[in-house]
This record gives structure tokens, sequence and C-alpha cells, in this order.
């Protein structure tokens, strides 16, 4: 929950209460004109109400059917399916049963697995449609996932790819940008988690480990961050000089309760022509 509404100011943080109603968690407010409705999806926290001021624009969907994957590629979605399911029956058995902290660690394990899956998902896609692209750091150097991207990618030809990576039934998520809500895809969204690792970048060379000979692995990592936010400022230098030197692309390892889909999806968004956040 803390991750899910990190962005947000202590009030609203503080609207919300969560709680099982039949083995299963919910989540309620006590004061309903505070904030947005919240609900569990597959262990994860997503609004409930449609509240997005920025949608994403698609430009194109594809699929790529499991059957054109390398015996490799194949093998790693079935290896993270089988831990899927493993999470699945766990918390079956924890409805089941009742037993609160159970059902907790099983989706917590639901979702880690699904994360996973999405995120090989995408890196087949990668590999798949853009040989020899090199990937850039992504991650921030805290714990949590918020305000950063899966994957980000330079291609052999230089480019930028941008990559929203999603296993199971997750969905687009959002941020706020500015003042409004913008969905994941979107170019307010895309442009806020970059102003968000610039940021970030800007505390960790405060930081007092930086520049530090006992802090190798912060320095490289500060550093890899840096480089990467280089190439960003590159290639929106090159917006309208060379076609698409960003890409936004959003991939899909769709699964249920019975298994994952047999082709990974993938969203090309469209970021052009789209007034920035």
């Amino acid at each position: 929950m803390d991750d899910f509404l990190s962005d947000a100011p202590e009030h609203v943080k503080n609207n919300y209460r969560v709680a099982l109603r039949d083995g299963k968690p919910y989540i309620t407010r006590r004061n309903q004109t505070v904030s947005d409705q919240l609900q569990y999806v597959d262990g994860q926290i997503v609004f409930a109400l449609n509240r997005i001021d920025t949608p994403n624009k698609v430009l194109q969907r594809l699929k790529v059917d499991h059957k054109s994957l390398t015996p490799a590629a194949k093998q790693k979605l079935r290896t993270l399916e089988a831990q899927r399911n493993q999470a699945i029956a766990k918390r079956d058995a924890a409805l089941k049963s009742g037993n609160a902290e159970h059902l907790k660690a099983a989706y917590k394990d639901m979702r880690a697995a699904s994360e996973e899956l999405g995120e090989e998902a995408a890196r087949i896609f990668v590999e798949q449609n853009y040989p020899g692209a090199t990937p850039l750091r992504s991650k921030l150097l805290t714990d949590g996932k918020q305000g950063q991207f899966d994957q980000l990618y330079q291609t052999e030809d230089g480019r930028l790819l941008v990559i929203e990576a999603k296993g199971g039934s997750a969905t687009w998520g959002s941020r706020m940008a500015g003042t409004k809500r913008a969905q994941q895809g979107s170019r307010a969204y895309m442009d806020s988690i970059f102003k968000n690792y610039e940021k970030k970048l800007t505390e960790y060379i405060a930081d007092p480990k930086y520049g530090d000979p006992n802090e190798a692995k912060f320095n490289e990592q500060v550093k890899e961050l840096n480089r990467m936010l280089e190439h960003y400022k590159d290639m929106i230098k090159m917006d309208g000089i060379i076609d698409d030197p960003i890409e936004y692309i959003g991939v899909q390892q769709k699964a249920s309760d019975v298994g994952i889909k047999g082709a990974i999806d993938a969203t090309i968004f469209d970021i052009k022509n789209i007034e920035k956040g």
C-alpha cells in the first residue's frame, strides 16, 4: 500500500483501511470524498474507479505466438508458469482454511511470479524484435518498483526502448503527473517517470556515498543511471529529426488460474503529438 501511494500526501494515505472479508482482502475509505476507491486484483492494488485524466493512446497491437519462440524461451515461461500455479494453489488453500497470513504470503508469491512472467515476456519480445538491443539501467537504488520503468534498452541504431512489462491479469497502472492522473503508456506518464529518475539522480549525487572509493557499487549504479538519462536526453533532442527516437511499448504475458495464454501481447503506444505532462 505504501509503495502504491508513495506519491500521495499523508491525508490520502491515512484515508485507507485494509481488512479481510471471507478470507479475501478489501480496501475501504474513511472518507469517500478524499480519495478514490482501491481494490486488490491478482494480489496487486489498483484503482477501482477508472479515474484517468490522461489515457494512453495505442498505435499498434502485436501478438507473438509461443510457437515462434525458441525452446529456451518456452522453457523459461513454463518454469514461471509453474511457480505462479503453485502460488495459486497456496492461495486457494489459504482461502479455504481462512488463514490470513498464508493468504497474504500466497498473494505475494502470485504477484512476484506474475511480475517475473511479464519481465521475461518483455525480454523475449525485445530479443526477437530488436536483436542486439543493449539493456540500460531502469532500476532505482531503492526498494520497490514505483517511479521507474520495468526495462529500458538502446537499440542497435541508437534509439531508446521504454518497456512496461505485465504478467498474469495485471493491467496498465497510473500515476500523478503534475495535477493530472496519467495512465501507463501515455506521454505524460513517460515524462513523469523520467522526471523522477532525474530527481533521484540528483539525490544520489548529493549522497555522501557518491565519490567514496569504498562505495564502488553505489557509484557504478549512479553512473549507469546517469548514462541512461543522458541517452534519454539525446533522444529527446532527436525528436522530429529521426523517426521514433523513443518507442514506448507495453508487453503482457496474460495468465489466468488455469495457466498462461499461448501468446505474448505487445502494445506500441503513440507518444507523438501529445501534450507533455
